[in-house]
């Protein structure tokens, strides 16, 4: 998937890290506001995660707000169970 968005984001490489984290963790858009599932969380969560300005992430949602494809996609995001780390533990 990240490879669909990728170009659009190829002139800022730090929203580019926060787009694709958005994808990889499924942090969904809606407006102005990101949600994991129905939390929301703040843009300074996110910039303190990814050890970036919360301004970037500002400006991320802000690249992606403004494009209908872009939007189409991060605002149907959904954050999905990965349980690799905890497979041997399993059986």
């Amino acid at each position: 998937m990240w490879d669909q968005v990728q170009d659009d984001f190829s002139r800022t490489p730090s929203q580019a890290d926060v787009a694709k984290y958005m994808m990889e963790v499924g942090i969904r858009q809606e407006g102005n506001k990101l949600f994991f599932d129905k939390i929301s969380i703040s843009h300074s969560q996110v910039g303190e995660a990814l050890g970036k300005d919360k301004r970037v992430v500002t400006a991320t949602v802000n690249t992606i707000r403004k494009s209908k494809r872009l939007y189409s996609i991060f605002s149907k995001l959904q954050p999905t169970c990965n349980l690799i780390n905890m497979a041997r533990d399993m059986g």
